[in-house]
């Protein structure tokens, strides 16, 4: 393996091959890593302006979210912002947790507004560097697991949520996050995690990632030394090891067809074990479907093609396509049906939650 074509394969992947240019640094494992993580990961005027939210439906598109408390808590030095929706009759409080390069507000308010109709009161974060969190970066995929740890402990602060039952869910970076987030004994009853990987450097090396030009997985010997460095002591934080030296339940839900956090080689749902943890394996799914009814995926299919032409030809951005031509699109098609939530899995957490 050529390490110099396995790093410029990541560059062209996320984008910033044209800022490694203009930089003119070495290339180098340290030069990657600070590449993929000194950076914004996701904000919400940028995802009303990506074609993907004419798709998918959001927060705004939810009557039940329009009401909410928005809060903040320091996590380190960044000051995160925290939603917090109630029910009129509280089953315990759900502490809702996004993927990388996503936020409270976007995709995943499928679920806040499932596990909301449920009984459960939810506090939805945004990730360091994510939505409306500070942030310019994180020091490692670790970070997640700490924010956690800091939206609990405001959780614990507040009297009026303090003696409710409490739940933890996390998809991908957030099941991940929620899950290696035991280690450090946070205030919870119970976990249901989807898509999550075991640890950093297992998701970071797991991958061939064919999409970012990348052929072979990265080496862990040449990244391990320069993360450590960087992120320090979490910088490989297991949550497989987490749940092990923890009693709390745990439920943990992965999709076989999954190939950003694959199975036997990254998946958390194939490295943890023991009495606490409870697993469902979905044949037919992959890591973003896995969330959506499969009436839901099927719809979706002809129009992300759709999507796909037009992105094609004008990008990403809504604004640069032409009127007519946008109305034509959005008009072709129900946007509730497209996120319809998966009930085998909004349901099994919630059935998880109130068992425990």
């Amino acid at each position: 393996m050529d390490p110099k074509k396995v790093l410029q394969g990541l560059y062209t992947g996320l984008n910033i091959a044209d800022a490694y240019l203009k930089t003119g640094q070495k290339m180098s494992p340290e030069v990657g890593l600070s590449a993929f993580f000194d950076r914004r990961f996701s904000d919400l005027e940028a995802w009303k302006h990506n074609i993907r939210s004419l798709v998918y439906c959001s927060r705004d598109d939810f009557p039940s979210l329009q009401e909410r408390e928005v809060v903040s808590f320091l996590s380190g030095p960044n000051r995160l912002k925290g939603y917090l929706y109630r029910a009129s009759v509280s089953r315990g409080v759900v502490l809702y947790v996004h993927g990388l390069s996503d936020m409270a507000d976007g995709l995943y308010a499928v679920g806040e507004d499932y596990f909301l109709r449920q009984g459960f009161d939810v506090f939805a974060i945004d990730l360091t560097a994510s939505g409306g969190s500070e942030g310019h970066g994180i020091p490692g995929l670790h970070q997640s697991a700490l924010d956690v740890v800091a939206a609990s402990t405001y959780l614990d602060s507040r009297a009026d949520l303090c003696g409710l039952p409490r739940y933890f869910f996390g998809h991908s970076w957030g099941g991940y996050g929620v899950s290696a987030s035991l280690k450090f004994h946070p205030t919870v009853r119970a976990v249901a995690e989807v898509s999550g990987f075991d640890s950093p450097l297992k998701e970071m090396t797991a991958i061939p990632m064919g999409k970012m030009g990348i052929t072979e997985a990265l080496p862990r010997a040449g990244i391990e030394e320069p993360l450590r460095q960087r992120a320090g002591e979490y910088y490989d934080l297991s949550a497989s090891e987490a749940i092990a030296h923890n009693n709390v339940p745990v439920l943990l839900l992965h999709g076989e067809r999954d190939t950003t956090v694959p199975l036997k080689t990254a998946a958390l749902i194939d490295f943890a074990s023991g009495p606490n943890v409870t697993k469902r394996y979905f044949p037919d799914r992959g890591h973003m479907d896995i969330l959506y009814d499969a009436a839901s995926v099927a719809y979706a299919k002809p129009i992300m093609e759709m999507t796909g032409a037009l992105t094609k030809q004008y990008g990403r951005d809504i604004a640069r396509i032409p009127v007519e031509e946008l109305s034509r699109f959005t008009s072709s098609f129900d946007k509730r049906m497209t996120s319809l939530p998966n009930e085998d899995i909004f349901g099994a957490a919630a059935e998880f939650f109130a068992a425990n």
